[in-house]
């Protein structure tokens, strides 16, 4: 376990998690992206109301909302289940969901509001859209890098072969190289 070293605002700490886990997982996300993850991680950890949101039924609230008020509950479903998918996977297991579940609702979300949203010319949202997979797979590597285990056998399969995560093949591989589970059919790669 790596030493946890307390920067001296919680946006340089945040900062430096997600840089860390970039490096660490070989990806990099563009600046307004990680600046993005950034403030989201600042603006929703320091609240715990939205660990009981029903996803689908806040989903489908901003799709039958207008004008500004659909994009921003939108812009919530998506990050809180760039969230539940990335920092808190155990969350779709209570739920009996797989975690692709909040990766596809959340990407959905985002598309939702660059597709059809009120600023037009806005990127962020096609990136936070495109990105979302990338995203994700740093929050696993944030979880490793504060000693937390960030996915099962199960969530590691899930998201391996529905959404293309590299860091859950990777992790899928671990797995099955060291006998820890052999799912049929999975390459590992060697």
């Amino acid at each position: 376990m790596t030493n946890l070293i307390i920067e001296p605002t919680s946006m340089a700490h945040w900062h430096k998690l997600v840089s860390e886990a970039q490096f660490k997982c070989n990806q990099n996300l563009n600046e307004d992206t990680e600046s993005y993850l950034v403030y989201l991680l600042m603006r929703y950890l320091k609240r715990s109301d939205f660990i009981n949101n029903i996803m689908s039924t806040k989903y489908l609230e901003g799709l039958q909302a207008m004008g500004h008020v659909r994009d921003s509950r939108l812009q919530d479903v998506g990050d809180q289940c760039l969230l539940f998918a990335g920092l808190f996977p155990q969350i779709a297991e209570k739920r009996s969901l797989n975690v692709s579940f909040f990766v596809d609702l959340g990407r959905s979300a985002y598309h939702e509001i660059a597709a059809y949203g009120v600023q037009i010319g806005d990127l962020l949202y096609q990136q936070l859209y495109q990105s979302f997979v990338v995203m994700i797979d740093i929050l696993h590597h944030i979880r490793e890098l504060n000693g937390s285990v960030s996915l099962s056998a199960f969530d590691s399969y899930d998201l391996s072969q529905n959404v293309a995560s590299e860091k859950s093949q990777q992790k899928l591989d671990d797995f099955n190289n060291n006998g820890i589970v052999c799912i049929p059919g999975v390459s590992t790669k060697q």
